[in-house]
């Protein structure tokens, strides 16, 4: 397994099927445009090291990625390109 994508895969299997908790404020939307393309699979490596770096730097936000990662799964169709769920609206 890629290393890279251990510490999401960690994540949500420490999670289970929910994640709960306090909101968290979402990235910026550059931020959050690039950790949408880390979730999807379509950024490159580079973006792909500075995302995980983001991750690093911002830990709450692997909560935000998963919730994200979670409704491409569920409804494809309900993920907009700003990052933001119908939930989040």
């Amino acid at each position: 397994m890629d290393t890279d994508f251990q510490i999401i895969v960690e994540f949500l299997a420490r999670c289970g099927t929910e994640v709960e908790g306090h909101a968290v404020a979402a990235p910026k939307t550059k931020e959050a445009e690039l950790l949408i393309r880390f979730a999807t699979g379509t950024c490159t490596a580079e973006e792909r090291a500075k995302a995980c770096g983001l991750i690093q730097l911002h830990p709450l936000w692997l909560g935000w990625v998963s919730t994200r990662v979670k409704a491409m799964r569920i409804d494809p169709p309900a993920f907009s390109s700003n990052g933001a769920t119908h939930s989040d609206s």
